[in-house]
């Protein structure tokens, strides 16, 4: 008997159907908890960092800049420990992505007339340099701290830090708080959204 398909390609549709099924089962309650879990994650990003001190110890000016500097990072490090959860990880972190930029959208309107006039613009370049961060970030990760320090110096710092004692910090920072977030409960992360970090002022000492 003749077969219509190769083994590459059934195993090929296989995968496609499985992926279909996975989507709607995220349709329902199940897709509305890990939604709900997302936002909550990215609040995390958010609310419970002291931005000030960022500020204060790696020399940031107070700007919507830094505060997305900042918030695209922990934003970042959420998605790497997500993306090991298979395709639940995947939906969560296209929410999170989500609310991130209804987050900066919300925000860039309040920063008045002239600033709203480029908003459009500014989004697009927002957009296209947090895509390079994620690469640039997960490439150190995977790599060494050389490669992760180039990555931190040029889009977190935006190639503008002349004392490389705050690169440094921030390789630290991330290190510690990847080997944090692995340590957490599973249940609370994927289930109720909640990501407890490390205090910049703990890891600086």
């Amino acid at each position: 008997m003749m077969k219509l398909f190769s083994p590459g390609k059934r195993a090929w549709f296989w995968q496609k159907g499985q992926a279909l099924r996975d989507q709607f089962a995220f349709m329902g309650k199940r897709g509305k908890g890990l939604s709900y879990a997302a936002t909550v994650m990215f609040g995390c990003c958010t609310d419970p960092l002291n931005h000030l001190h960022f500020f204060e110890v790696l020399g940031l000016p107070d700007t919507f800049n830094s505060w997305h500097k900042i918030t695209e990072l922990h934003v970042w490090m959420c998605i790497v420990r997500i993306n090991k959860e298979g395709y639940p990880g995947k939906f969560m972190r296209n929410k999170i992505v989500r609310a991130f930029w209804k987050d900066v959208d919300e925000r860039s309107l309040r920063l008045g007339t002239a600033a709203a006039m480029n908003r459009k613009k500014g989004m697009g370049v927002l957009g296209d340099q947090f895509r390079a961060a994620l690469f640039g970030y997960d490439e150190g990760l995977l790599l060494d701290d050389k490669v992760l320090a180039g990555a931190i110096w040029r889009h977190f710092f935006a190639m503008n830090c002349d004392d490389p004692r705050k690169i440094e910090l921030l390789v630290y920072y991330v290190r510690k708080q990847i080997e944090n977030l692995e340590m957490q409960d599973r249940h609370q992360i994927m289930h109720q959204g909640i990501v407890r970090w490390l205090p910049l002022s703990q890891i600086r000492d």
